[in-house]
């Protein structure tokens, strides 16, 4: 990683057969970034500053899953990584995916392995990569284990955009509810204060009127209006502020824990989405050759959760004990029927199967929660918008209904 004091430079070079690139480096000034480029049996063709040296933002989920791809079948095409890495740079239009692949294609020129270049440039690319790819590596599948982890973020990518579209349209109809209510709180409301109070001093002196207390309470809340309308943007604003600063934070993790555990209805969905992709990363690293104890911890890096990585260690110590899989107490996320599936399959020697056909049943049992959210929040949020309509309506009728009775009492 570079030092804080350096500076970013951007190259252009030849290689020994003459072809092109260009790139960018991090150097304490351009001298020692000409070095570097020397060393790498470059000869610079030029050399410029590039401004200062920058944290380099993480690939996106579908940039991560083209590198995988493309980089699977080069190298199942029987390209070196070198080479093949250099020619995904030098396709690649500018962007973080072609910063990302020519950092590594310097980093193995520079004679670094494959996983070390990755945990040089972890700031672009997740925790767990440099793990799996070595184990892909050690076990002589690295274009598999590559597609495989593809496969894997499209499955955590599927699952994640469909609780977010679960959630919109609740979350719209919920708007909907506000505005309605402000609508009537700065506009409809005060004319109908404004009413009654003039009846209320105006009426015959016979007459006594009184507002009834639901009106009461609506008429207030409608002159408090302003005053709520700005606390909830207040408190919208702080919500997307904290959600922004926190989103890739472990206090974020903390609380996704939380509603999966504690949360009625989004719980069960959050629930099954983290179990199928641990599931679905475990099978991972079992098919690139690891052990069962460093696939379950890999597994629980990819899963990204506290809680899941809690009951990895707990099944992970339960094995050191020599003790059974189905031995292992009772977790907080993953369901006591997981270890005893494990251990079934490892018995009969058909564990990587199984992961499968289970990564398959929690993935629906996912996607089946996820469609629940809407199918239940909606009809409650459009049940709450008509009792709000239909107490507004009856807090305002109401005082007509006493103001008549009390003319017909005072008549009769």
């Amino acid at each position: 990683m570079a030092q804080a004091s350096d500076r970013s430079f951007a190259y252009r070079a030849s290689l020994s057969g003459g072809e092109q690139i260009t790139g960018t480096l991090n150097a304490a000034d351009m001298d020692a970034a000409r070095r570097l480029l020397e060393s790498l049996r470059l000869q610079v063709v030029q050399l410029w500053p590039a401004g200062p040296a920058a944290r380099a933002a993480p690939l996106s989920v579908q940039d991560l899953k083209t590198f995988n791809q493309q980089l699977a079948m080069l190298i199942k095409s029987g390209l070196p990584v070198e080479a093949g890495l250099r020619l995904l740079g030098s396709e690649m239009d500018r962007g973080r995916l072609a910063r990302a692949t020519n950092a590594l294609t310097s980093d193995l020129e520079s004679g670094l392995s494959l996983p070390q270049a990755i945990e040089k440039n972890k700031d672009r690319f997740p925790a767990d990569y440099a793990p799996l790819v070595q184990a892909g590596i050690q076990s002589n599948n690295l274009a598999g284990v590559l597609l495989n982890l593809s496969s894997h973020l499209e499955l955590s990518a599927k699952l994640r955009d469909a609780l977010r579209r679960a959630l919109y349209y609740p979350f719209f109809v919920f708007i909907a509810i506000l505005l309605v209510l402000s609508f009537l709180g700065l506009f409809v409301l005060p004319q109908f204060r404004e009413m009654y109070g003039t009846i209320a001093r105006g009426g015959p002196h016979y007459f006594s009127f009184h507002l009834p207390f639901a009106t009461q309470i609506l008429l207030t809340l409608g002159r408090r209006t302003p005053q709520i309308l700005t606390v909830l943007i207040v408190l919208i604003v702080a919500a997307a502020i904290f959600w922004l600063t926190f989103q890739h934070r472990r206090l974020m993790l903390h609380l996704r824990d939380m509603v999966a555990q504690r949360v009625a209805l989004l719980g069960p969905a959050v629930r099954n989405q983290l179990i199928a992709r641990w599931i679905n990363g475990l099978r991972i690293g079992v098919d690139a050759g690891m052990d069962l104890p460093a696939a379950i911890e890999l597994a629980g890096a990819i899963s990204g959760s506290p809680a899941v990585q809690a009951d990895c260690r707990q099944m992970m110590a339960n094995l050191s004990a020599g003790r059974a899989l189905d031995k292992t107490p009772p977790c907080r996320i993953l369901p006591k029927t997981i270890p005893a599936a494990l251990q079934l399959a490892i018995q009969h020697n058909n564990l990587s199967d199984t992961l499968a056909t289970l990564a398959e049943s929690f993935r629906r049992q996912a996607e089946h929660r996820i469609a629940v959210i809407p199918a239940a929040l909606s009809p409650a949020l459009l049940v709450l918008l008509a009792l709000t309509v239909g107490y507004v309506i009856y807090a305002m009728v109401a005082p007509l209904i006493a103001m008549l009775h009390g003319l017909t009492s005072a008549v009769y």
